[in-house]
């Protein structure tokens, strides 16, 4: 079902062009404009904004193929190049000219001022080289009126989206169903499937798998319980991500299917899901992850687990996990456990003994963020006594005193 044409990333590293992509379907669905172009070379107006021409090769709200339209944006990121060259070939979302008095400088005509259009969401409502599929499936979405977007036939074009536009449409689409407030109930047999394969698809950036998965648990999507189901009892075992959704629907896993993924060695995303979401007794098996497992995705996911399902009372388990050589999993931990308050202090003070300056720094601010009488006892002797500079700095900081203070 994929009709990914070149372009379209989600997101874009510096000193690459502005990728677009952001709020889309929200700002096509405002109008009061919308059209694929292919655009001229832009010329720049000043320090910030540019103008190009294009030709309307498509266009949603009326306009006419062929009609050409100045549109105007500014560059706001100088070390990125301009985002548009000759020949580019986008869809974007346009709305008037904003009346600033900059832009009465930038275009002094009138007549050409009130004929620009620019682009939605600060010039970010835009997407390159969208395919045909996707504006078929998107041009449906559209037509429909307001009220019936968030039925199932609106809901199901957007699972379409999801699951076969390039990856930036494909985002804007769950962002779109996850501003639904009633999502699962408009959520039908055929859409499940549809979101699972979306889930499933291998071209996937980490951040629309991370934006569907954020969507099964805000939403509690029930309606892909049976899919998710259906594949994690097969015989051979199914991809992470298939776990992961199952997981987040009731925040745990049946423990057999715990163990089995628990035991999968070849595989850091499968015990880390098996982790993740362990109930019964899988939950025991947590202490020797968070000990002995390679992989720090699975150390941290064990770690949390074991917190959650044991409270303050499992601190002395998570010793390793505040020591640990990895310092995502060293700061996941310290966090989760400053959060529980004061009464997370006693494992926080265990580890200073072993900790590193590093470690110590660290787990200053955990100590801060706990806080209560025996936290601030604890940063009280750091700030005084501590062999480390940095550490008797950070901890009087933390107990209220100036930088750079001297008894």
């Amino acid at each position: 079902m994929l009709w990914i044409a070149s372009g379209g990333a989600a997101g874009a590293a510096e000193g690459e062009p502005a990728a677009g992509g952001v709020h889309l379907i929200p700002a096509l669905e405002k109008g009061p404009g919308a059209a694929v172009l292919v655009l001229d070379a832009p010329r720049q107006l000043d320090g910030e904004a540019w103008l190009a021409e294009g030709t309307v090769e498509r266009s949603f709200y009326g306009g006419a193929t062929g009609e050409r339209i100045p549109v105007a944006w500014e560059e706001r990121a100088r070390q990125r190049p301009v985002r548009f060259g000759a020949g580019d070939r986008v869809l974007v979302a346009l709305e008037p000219l904003p009346g600033y008095s900059i832009w009465l400088q930038r275009i002094p005509d009138g007549e050409k001022r009130a004929s620009t259009l620019t682009i939605a969401q600060d010039g970010d409502a835009f997407l390159r080289n969208p395919s045909l599929g996707g504006l078929l499936v998107l041009q449906h979405y559209l037509a429909l009126p307001a009220d019936r977007r968030e039925t199932p036939m609106g809901v199901g074009y957007l699972v379409e989206l999801a699951a076969g536009a390039e990856p930036a449409l494909a985002l804007a689409a769950v962002e779109r169903l996850a501003a639904m407030p009633q999502l699962d109930v408009s959520l039908d047999e055929s859409s499940a499937k549809g979101l699972v394969a979306a889930l499933l698809r291998a071209d996937a950036p980490p951040e629309l798998t991370d934006a569907l998965l954020a969507l099964v648990r805000s939403a509690a999507l029930q309606k892909l319980r049976p899919p998710l189901e259906g594949l994690a009892q097969r015989d051979a075992l199914a991809p992470a991500v298939v776990y992961e959704a199952l997981g987040r629907i009731d925040d745990a896993l049946p423990s057999a299917l715990c163990e089995r993924l628990l035991a999968a060695r070849d595989s850091a995303p499968l015990r880390a899901a098996g982790a993740r979401f362990a109930t019964g007794p899988a939950v025991e098996r947590l202490p020797r992850l968070v000990r002995s497992d390679a992989a720090p995705e699975v150390r941290k996911a064990a770690a949390l687990r074991w917190l959650a399902q044991k409270g303050v009372g499992g601190g002395p388990e998570l010793r390793p996990a505040l020591l640990d050589s990895d310092r995502d999993v060293r700061m996941a931990v310290m966090l989760a456990l400053a959060q529980e308050g004061p009464t997370a202090v006693p494992a926080l003070q265990d580890v200073l003994s072993a900790a590193t300056p590093e470690i110590t720094r660290e787990l200053v601010a955990a100590l801060s963020l706990a806080g209560g009488p025996q936290a601030q006892s604890l940063l009280r002797e750091l700030a005084e006594t501590h062999p480390d500079e940095s550490v008797r700095q950070l901890a009087g900081v933390a107990i209220g005193r100036p930088l750079g203070h001297r008894d």
